[in-house]
C-alpha cells in the first residue's frame, strides 16, 4: 500500500522497527514533512540514509535517542532535504559535534538539537582555527 499523500508521521518509541523497515517506509511516504523516530533503538545510519534520500519535503526530523547513529547520514542533508528546518540529534552519542557545527555552516537557516539538548552554535573563525585548517589543505602524503 503506498501512502503517498502521508505527511506526519510519529514512530516514537518503536524498539522493534528496523532500517527495512524505515526503507520501506521511506519509500512509500516521500511526501513526509514531520517524522519522528525518536527512541527507535534498532535504527542505524543505514535507515535514517533511506529517509534522507527519499523524503525530500521534510522539514522537521527528530532521532532522540537514537543511539546506534554514526552521523554518516548528515552529509546528504544540504542537498537531498532542502526543506529541513529543524533536526533533533538529543541523546545521540555517537554523532560529533563538529560534524553538526558542518552542517550548519551548509544549512544557516536549520535548528539542530545536539547531545544535550542545545541547540547547535556555529563555531568562530578564530585565527588558531584558520591555521588549523590551512595545515590539514597543506598536507601531502608521498611514498
Amino acid at each position: 500500500m503506498k501512502l503517498h499523500k502521508l505527511k506526519h508521521l510519529d514512530l516514537s518509541q518503536r524498539s522493534k522497527l528496523s532500517d527495512l523497515g524505515l526503507f520501506m517506509i521511506s519509500l512509500n511516504c516521500s511526501k513526509l514533512e514531520n517524522l519522528d523516530l525518536s527512541w527507535c533503538w534498532k535504527l542505524t545510519d543505514v535507515g535514517v540514509h533511506s529517509v534522507v534520500r527519499h523524503c525530500s519535503q521534510l522539514s522537521h526530523l527528530n532521532l532522540c535517542g537514537v543511539v546506534k547513529l554514526l552521523g554518516r547520514f548528515l552529509r546528504d542533508i544540504p542537498r537531498k532535504l532542502p526543506y529541513l528546518e529543524s533536526l533533533d540529534l538529543e541523546q545521540c552519542p555517537n554523532i560529533e559535534l563538529s560534524d553538526l557545527q558542518d552542517l550548519l555552516r551548509k544549512n544557516t537557516y536549520l535548528v539542530i538539537k545536539e547531545y544535550n539538548g542545545d541547540q547547535v552554535r556555529m563555531r568562530r573563525a578564530t585565527r588558531k582555527n584558520k591555521c588549523l585548517a590551512a595545515q590539514k589543505e597543506r598536507v601531502q602524503i608521498t611514498f
